[in-house]
């Protein structure tokens, strides 16, 4: 996952004087304290049936991203495709102003980016009311480690997913867009929902046959449209075997429409992952989200 990416990522890299990188500061989740009372009872209950429903639950409208097929359907071939720089300072600007979070503003953004861009590509544009979801990875902290165990339990996996709308039904401003996502983000971080969907996956789903787990997973991400990973990583400048490190990518092939972000010396890189044969003029999707990244900075004062 993102954190465990950040720790390999400081093992083999050094500053441009060939010394070793500071560790990255600990991670925190606030987390709330449990008060027993019926609204929260109420909350957990809720929370654990809307994890065991997710996979089965209404799929997303089918578009161009999500066509009304199979997964893999159209054969393993994907398309990488880079998104244009983005200043991390802008981003920061615009959270700032608009007093919600990074991750807000990316993903409203490229929720605007996504209604352009199926407007712009299909030829019968779905309409206000489809449904569009995405799945982030929401990572977890790690117990702090000694020894010899340090390594590798800094790499070891330790995050679930977490089910977000995009808001691409309606025709918002993007300062609508971005309270729309942070309200939509906020609710999901108030829920044991993420907590409760991690439980599952690590003791539920290993306790039952393999057939169905898969089953499982792919009935979760066939039902979602997109999966959108965004890791924060050094702002300092970094070296590999005594050559400057300009930019990063991370690159995974997903079974869905796969947007990584890595946030390196002040800046944002980023890239798209779709299926070659499904997804036509994917560099339209990545221009687009750049391009309302700076419009919304823009909605906010923010040049």
């Amino acid at each position: 996952d993102g954190l465990s990416f950040a720790t390999a990522f400081q093992g083999f890299t050094t500053d441009l004087d060939g010394n070793p990188v500071p560790p990255p500061a600990p991670f925190k989740r606030k987390e709330r304290s449990f008060v027993p009372s019926v609204t929260r009872m109420f909350d957990l209950v809720s929370a654990t049936a809307s994890v065991l429903t997710l996979p089965f639950a209404r799929r997303d409208t089918p578009t161009i991203l999500r066509p009304d097929s199979p997964l893999g359907a159209h054969g393993p071939d994907r398309t990488i495709v880079a998104i244009p720089e983005v200043s991390l300072s802008l981003v920061k600007s615009t959270k700032n102003a608009a007093g919600v979070s990074v991750n807000d503003v990316l993903l409203a953004a490229f929720s605007g980016a996504v209604k352009r861009y199926l407007d712009a590509v299909e030829a019968t544009p779905s309409g206000p009311n489809r449904r569009i979801r995405a799945l982030m990875p929401v990572a977890f902290p790690r117990k702090k480690q000694t020894g010899e165990r340090r390594w590798s339990a800094g790499v070891a996996n330790n995050w679930s997913f977490a089910s977000i709308p995009l808001f691409v039904g309606e025709d918002l401003s993007r300062s609508q867009r971005l309270k729309k996502t942070n309200e939509a983000t906020t609710k999901l971080k108030n829920s044991p929902a993420v907590p409760i969907q991690k439980i599952f996956q690590d003791v539920l789903y290993n306790m039952l046959p393999l057939s169905i787990t898969r089953n499982v997973c792919a009935d979760l991400m066939g039902g979602h449209s997109v999966c959108i990973s965004n890791v924060p990583g050094p702002q300092m400048p970094l070296a590999v075997a005594g050559k400057e490190v300009v930019a990063v990518e991370v690159i995974y092939p997903n079974v869905i429409p796969q947007v990584s972000l890595f946030s390196y010396r002040g800046r944002i890189c980023g890239n798209i992952v779709v299926d070659k044969d499904a997804v036509p003029r994917p560099e339209l999707l990545a221009h687009m989200f750049t391009e309302e990244v700076r419009r919304m900075g823009m909605a906010y004062g923010v040049q």
